[in-house]
Parts: C-alpha cells; structure tokens; sequence
C-alpha cells in the first residue's frame, strides 16, 4: 500500500511540475504575442507619419508655381516626345 501511495505522490508531482511548464511556457507565448503586436503598431504608426510627412512635402511643393511650370513643360515635352514617336 506504502508503494501504492508514494507512486501516486510520485506521479501526481509529475503531473504538477508538467503543468507549472505548461503555465510558464503559455506565459512566455503571451508575452512574446503582445510584443509582436506592439512591434507591428509602432512600424504602422512610423508607416503612417512618413508617408503623412511625403504628402505634407509633396502637397507644399505643388503649391510653388515653379514646381507647377516645371511639371508643365515636362509633360509637354513628354506627349511631344510620344507624337513625334508616331
């Protein structure tokens, strides 16, 4: 009976170590996942602020008549380019 008793403490000490592994290693994936995400907001957030700062730049310099001339002439010299082409 004395067997019977210590196998059982035995294996019930067994199954007890297996679950705290089982707890910390759930613990470990959960904090590994709030990572993830917490990585993938700040580089969608970065993503954000620089294209918002590539739009802000753009939108300044389409506001200067110069650019505008420019983009202008450039454009009639490319369509001028394709008729001659033809």
């Amino acid at each position: 009976m004395a067997r019977t008793e210590w196998e059982t403490a035995k294996l019930e000490a067994e199954a007890y170590e297996q679950e705290q592994k089982t707890a910390i290693a759930a613990e470990a994936k959960a904090v590994l996942d709030s990572w993830v995400r917490y990585e993938g907001q700040v580089k969608q957030r970065q993503q954000k602020e620089l294209a918002e700062s590539i739009i802000a730049k753009v939108t300044k310099e389409l506001e200067n008549p110069k650019v505008l001339q420019q983009i202008l002439q450039q454009s009639v010299a490319d369509v001028e380019k394709i008729v001659s082409k033809q």
